[in-house]
């Protein structure tokens, strides 16, 4: 069993790397709707977008809660993708 500071490590990584995609979403829809390709595409990583963002705010309440020492220990799940 880990302790929660590795926890709160692995989940601040996967949150890093979530910012990451999230910036790569953003500079990927901004270039679709400046070259006008279509709907569907646009659609498409709009949706990864909202996904990743709401992935990002449940773990950044997970950290939130590990990070407290006062806290008891909770239950920190993210949907897997």
């Amino acid at each position: 069993m880990h302790g929660r500071a590795w926890v709160r490590d692995q989940r601040v990584a996967e949150a890093v790397e979530l910012r990451e995609q999230i910036a790569l979403l953003h500079r990927e829809l901004a270039e679709k709707a400046a070259c006008s390709v279509g709907i569907f595409k646009m659609a498409e990583l709009g949706q990864q977008l909202r996904l990743q963002k709401f992935r990002l705010n449940l773990l950044e309440a997970c950290i939130a809660g590990l990070s407290d020492p006062e806290l008891p220990p909770k239950r920190c799940t993210a949907p897997k993708r």
